[in-house]
């Protein structure tokens, strides 16, 4: 999807509720979970963004969770090397192409 418009408001406040909690656990959402509403660079907030928003996904490739990023682009590059069946969320990440 596109911008935040494209999503009833009410439903990114909650998921940018729950990426907020992940995010102050040290968790890392499963991909098919993620949406990346919650703005972790901006965390006084308490309203969503633009999916797949820029500070989501810097914080996905910093610290801890950079491993499991590299793991799985490893893994998705082994199952998957032309890229057929890669998604918007693994280009984005830059996993594959």
């Amino acid at each position: 999807k596109g911008p935040v418009e494209d999503y009833p408001v009410n439903l990114v406040n909650y998921f940018s509720r729950v990426e907020r909690k992940w995010v102050a656990m040290g968790g890392m959402p499963h991909n098919a979970k993620m949406y990346g509403f919650y703005d972790p660079e901006n965390p006084e907030t308490d309203t969503g963004t633009a999916p797949f928003n820029p500070g989501f996904i810097r914080h996905i490739w910093s610290g801890k969770r950079l491993s499991r990023v590299e793991a799985f682009a490893a893994y998705q590059k082994k199952l998957d090397p032309g890229g057929m069946f890669c998604g918007s969320y693994g280009r984005l990440l830059g996993i594959c192409k």
